[in-house]
């Protein structure tokens, strides 16, 4: 009994190596047509035929946590209204026809809800908080 709790207490304190530096918590950073980072806005000429991003560790994680996305939504805005939504797996998904009637004022939300967690004993966790990111194109 003492050896199952003892590996019980070992296998939750790596595996909350991740959260207990807010490491829970990634940043998204999205591509553009021009494969430099979008900020929150964006030129309209910037708007992709295929929106790639990734998932980074925020500042205070150590250097060898990783993220993986693993599916998620994305959102496409007119005038405030919702035009189209796409579920997507993994890191990418296509946006032509969102890309061809573009125009300045137009929003992209893109929504990670199930992603993995490295932590820097290669350990995995898994995660369903979403992680956001809006760029509004201009």
């Amino acid at each position: 009994m003492k050896i199952r709790l003892l590996t019980l207490l070992l296998l939750s304190i790596s595996f909350t190596s991740i959260a207990q530096t807010n490491c829970d918590s990634p940043t998204m950073v999205a591509f553009g047509a021009s494969e430099k980072a979008l900020a929150d806005t964006a030129p309209i000429l910037d708007f992709p035929g295929v929106f790639t991003f990734r998932l980074e560790p925020n500042t205070s994680c150590p250097a060898a946590v990783a993220y993986e996305a693993v599916e998620g939504m994305a959102y496409y805005m007119k005038g405030g209204k919702l035009v189209d939504e796409r579920s997507f797996k993994g890191s990418s998904f296509v946006a032509v026809p969102w890309r061809d009637n573009a125009k300045p004022g137009d929003r992209v939300t893109i929504q990670v809800t199930h992603f993995y967690g490295t932590n820097a004993k290669g350990q995995k966790k898994a995660f369903t908080k979403p992680v956001i990111k809006i760029i509004t194109f201009r």
